[in-house]
């Protein structure tokens, strides 16, 4: 008499790691790039719908270049309402220049996002020629995108990052690690917080 066959779990199966908030798991970075930039979409049109604007930040970190890529060639997001899109980023504050002009060869010039909707760095110095006008920041912004790889925002932006409607953030292209800072964004966080990270 056999003995009946052993059920296995699929293939795509992944222990989630203990966050704060809503984790989903993805074979693939391109499944979770699919994933987010389609909540991303919807979360879009429904403040655009509700205050005529949407209001996102963005971290400035190269391995969320991928996603920008993805957004910029996928039919379905050919309605993405750019042009009522304002952009934030954040970057290390030795490498502003650098950021805003990978950001803008990457999402901001092939979107066609208006360039006076494109806004300083959050964390921009203060001694720098175009600080950022803390007063022309949505409160609360609509969405954030942060890489798990740098968080480089000091914590006088917290209060900005914490506050947003929803915080999504992307392990791509390698092991996920939660650094310290991270870490206190997610617990503080406030609103709707979403991790997007790859199976090991």
């Amino acid at each position: 008499m056999s003995e009946p066959p052993i059920e296995l779990e699929p293939d795509n199966h992944f222990d989630p790691p203990d966050l704060p908030g809503n984790v989903a798991m993805f074979v693939s970075d391109e499944a979770a790039i699919d994933a987010a930039i389609r909540e991303l979409h919807i979360a879009a049109d429904a403040a655009v719908q509700a205050r005529g604007r949407f209001h996102l930040a963005v971290s400035g970190d190269v391995s969320l270049e991928p996603m920008w890529a993805r957004m910029m060639i996928d039919p379905d997001l050919r309605l993405f309402p750019w042009p009522q899109t304002h952009l934030w980023f954040a970057a290390l504050a030795t490498d502003h220049e650098s950021t805003l002009m990978r950001i803008q060869e990457s999402l901001i010039l092939p979107s066609g996002i208006p360039e006076e909707n494109v806004h300083a760095p959050l964390n921009a110095e203060s001694d720098e020629p175009s600080p950022i006008d803390h007063d022309s920041v949505a409160r609360p912004l609509d969405a954030v995108v942060l890489s798990d790889a740098q968080l480089t925002s000091p914590p006088d932006e917290y209060s900005l990052l914490r506050t947003a409607r929803t915080l999504r953030v992307m392990g791509l292209s390698q092991p996920f690690e939660l650094c310290q800072d991270l870490a206190e964004l997610a617990r503080t966080h406030t609103g709707d917080l979403r991790w997007y990270l790859i199976g090991a």
